[in-house]
């Protein structure tokens, strides 16, 4: 029996992240666990904490656990085991890590413990017999007694209660049948069902710790497949060749790559379902849950009651209620953002996440998590098969395909023989094809018109949002920029302000020039409310809805944007990247790309995968359904091999050649990469702590490399960031270039162990980056 457990603090306080030994008092032993939750004297204080482990050796001098929250208050040890693991990934502590895993609403829950009620069907009551009788149906006895007929609730309820034939959490019904228990009540008076008032833990029940092989073979037989489906022989295969996968019961990854509208939502449900038939869990992530609202309709309606939603934008409450449905065993698939990769599973046999190759999945707060990587992990210590879906594949996944890391399925065509759209390039340099201070080419008109002619819908495209992008003064030169940031302000039409993105500081639009005096401006750049406009004059009689983040900002936007445009009450939908992510609307025959080189300029080496993927996403939405679609790309960069790329919607013919940019450059996935941010009000204080970081940090590689000289461990910098003021605090970056992320952070940790950082000087470590802005 062990005598010690090994406890984190829950604080956020670096200097106590680390496991604290307790005594385990003798009325505990039998109760705690790891990723039991528990109370203990810590200073002069009773602190909340989570037991991660157990110790026999002698420990003198110890305090005891003061209190063990309930039995079944647990958090699951495989994914006690996964903060641990982010800990030494990301660099973050035990605390940012546990709170990722449970989240706030869920923390406070713990600390009360809860009654509910449980009922069970009266096998001594009425509800065994009727008068004269010896036995008969519970059909039969409520039509006698209470005169309902099979088709009520009642008699469902009281056929599944007799079915079961044990307690069962009230909630459970409240699920199945919607009912509130005022419903039961004539039911309980005549005896046909007990109740009974239980105080329990949140596993108690209909989930438990370690779910029987009888609960499971339960699960299995109330869920079965559906072979009544057309489809494709490639979903045929890429079906069969997965649940050759799942069925080995290895942390097998699948690189499920199909071109857009080639069935990959079919595919993913009818593996769920192969896994709910097998008594396992699943999770499946998408980019932005409210942009996918046709995702979540599918699921649930070919999955029921099995499916819970989990994100960000849900209120504390609705969480819980979600969390508790997966912790109890209510629900067995999760659908959500990224956050929903935590589910609190027990039996968990496929993760799922669609579109992999979008930047969503990386959590830019502490702990910097990216969902891909946590996946893989819980994947490897559940033995769970882990789908990554995608029409372009990120370059690293692809790669990992090509050297075995990873299994590969190739969807090369559409469902129902449907072909790819038609896609035209427009060369903004050719002043014929599209006429100076011009956003839309002839072609793109013409095309647009078409369409509206033809009673079709259109997309247009353009990844930045508001009027101009800058005003500048045409006497002097002078750029409006952010008080805070450095940052050009953007027109903002609607409100007639100049807004910042970044930190959101307003100031008027200018009447003169704030440094000559000039009143001759020029508005530059174009956003997604220019283009808007334009279109209004352009087609004047044409309904336009725009989705962008000025116009998604209140609760159910997105929703009533989308719903208005797939219910044709808008012929034409305009908007940033949000409109590229998973969108089927059968009536898009047109889509138009206003200027296709914007993610080209930035300054990242993922800037062409980048682009490649929106112009190729975006140009998967034309097409989807009776009609061939088009697209019109408008460029200033018409050889760029990442738009030549999309224009052919050839992904090896980009591949190819990215893969050779990053392997001369040393880039992912060549080796892994953590950027090390600095940032303050003081531009001194930065530039002060990034060179001395920098320099031990070359220090430490020097003698890490002499005794280990085949490991990778390159410094790049210190240098600002492209963005180098953002809230009015100066940043500075140090980038490193590794063979070993986990390693590398124990160098870092070991340059800062000493080091006074002011309170007012932030340090941020952030482990497969994403954006280097």
């Amino acid at each position: 029996m062990n005598k010690y457990a090994r406890i984190i603090i829950d604080l956020k306080v670096k200097t106590v992240d680390r496991p604290f030994t307790y005594e385990i008092p003798e009325n505990f032993k039998d109760k705690l666990d790891i990723g039991s939750i528990v109370y203990v004297p810590f200073g002069n204080k009773k602190y909340k904490g989570y037991c991660i482990g157990f110790s026999d050796e002698c420990v003198t001098g110890i305090k005891a656990i003061d209190r063990v929250l309930e039995e079944d208050y647990y958090i699951n040890p495989g994914l006690i085991k996964l903060a641990a693991w982010m800990c030494g990934y990301y660099n973050c502590l035990w605390s940012d890590a546990l709170s990722a895993i449970v989240p706030n609403g869920v923390r406070s829950y713990f600390q009360k413990p809860r009654e509910r009620i449980f009922v069970k069907y009266d096998t001594e009551g009425q509800g065994s017999r009727v008068k004269g009788q010896e036995q008969t149906t519970v059909g039969a006895t409520l039509a006698v007694a209470l005169k309902i007929r099979k088709s009520s609730k009642k008699y469902q309820i009281l056929e599944y209660l007799k079915e079961q034939n044990i307690w069962i959490d009230f909630e459970v019904l409240q699920d199945k049948f919607g009912v509130n228990f005022s419903y039961l009540k004539s039911l309980i008076e005549k005896k046909y069902i007990l109740t009974e008032k239980r105080k329990i833990g949140i596993y108690e029940g209909q989930g438990s710790r370690v779910k029987g092989q009888d609960e499971i073979q339960k699960v299995a037989a109330g869920f079965s497949l559906r072979d009544n489906l057309t489809l494709t022989p490639d979903q045929k295969e890429a079906i069969l060749f997965s649940k050759k996968l799942l069925a080995s019961g290895k942390p097998e990854t699948l690189l499920l790559h199909g071109v857009t509208a080639s069935g990959k939502t079919e595919i993913y449900l009818s593996i769920i379902e192969e896994c709910l038939v097998r008594g396992k869990e699943a999770i499946v992530l998408v980019p932005e849950i409210s942009l996918t609202p046709q995702n979540i309709k599918i699921f649930k309606e070919r999955l029921g009651e099995e499916v819970a939603v989990l994100h960000s934008a849900l209120s504390e409450k609705d969480r819980l209620g979600q969390w508790l449905r997966i912790a109890t065993g209510r629900a067995k698939v999760v659908l959500g953002a990224r956050s929903a990769i935590f589910a609190p599973f027990n039996n968990l046999g496929l993760i799922i996440i669609d579109e992999e190759h979008e930047t969503s999945y990386k959590q830019e707060n502490a702990p910097r998590y990216n969902a891909k990587k946590i996946a893989e992990k819980r994947s490897e210590f559940n033995n769970a098969l882990l789908i990554l879906g995608t029409a372009t594949p990120s370059v690293e996944s692809f790669y990992k395909t090509q050297h075995g890391e990873y299994k590969y399925f190739h969807l090369p065509a559409r469902v129902l023989n449907k072909e790819l759209p038609e896609v035209k390039l427009v060369d903004l340099k050719d002043k014929n094809e599209a006429p100076f201070n011009q956003t839309f080419s002839e072609l793109l008109k013409n095309e647009i018109s078409y369409s509206l002619i033809n009673n079709e819908q259109i997309i247009i495209f353009l990844n930045r949002r508001g009027f101009n992008s800058f005003i500048l003064c045409r006497e002097c030169g002078y750029i409006y920029k952010c008080k805070n940031c450095n940052v050009s302000l953007t027109y903002h039409k609607p409100v007639n302000k100049l807004i910042c993105h970044h930190c959101f500081y307003r100031e008027n639009l200018p009447v003169k020039c704030a440094k000559c005096g000039s009143v001759k401006f020029k508005y530059g750049g174009i956003g997604t409310q220019k283009v808007e406009d334009e279109l209004k004059q352009l087609f004047p009689c044409v309904n336009i809805v725009r989705m962008d983040r000025d116009t998604t900002t209140k609760a159910g936007a997105h929703e009533k944007i989308l719903s208005d445009f797939s219910s044709k009450k808008a012929e034409i939908l305009l908007g940033t990247q949000m409109i590229t992510k998973g969108l089927d609307f059968p009536d898009v025959a047109l889509v138009g790309v206003i200027l296709a080189d914007m993610s080209l300029n930035i300054p990242d080496f993922r800037a062409s995968e980048r682009t490649f993927q929106l112009l190729t996403q975006v140009a998967g939405r034309s097409g989807r359904g009776e009609k061939k679609g088009k697209v019109i790309i408008q460029t200033y960069s018409p050889a760029h091999f990442s738009i030549n790329g999309a224009i052919s919607q050839d992904y090896f013919k980009f591949y190819e050649e990215e893969i050779e940019n990053r392997r001369e450059t040393n880039y992912p996935p060549f080796c892994d990469i953590i950027n090390c941010i600095v940032s303050a009000p003081s531009e001194q204080d930065v530039i002060a702590l990034m060179e001395k970081f920098a320099s031990d940090l070359r220090k430490a590689v020097k003698d890490l490399k002499a005794a280990r000289p085949n490991i990778m461990f390159d410094v790049l910098g210190p240098a600002p960031c492209p963005i180098f003021k953002i809230k009015n605090r100066f940043r500075w970056h140090t980038f490193i270039k590794c063979s070993d992320i986990k390693e590398t952070n124990k160098i870092i940790n070991k340059v800062l162990e000493n080091y006074k950082i002011k309170k007012d000087v932030r340090f941020l470590i952030d482990a497969d980056p994403v954006s280097l802005l």
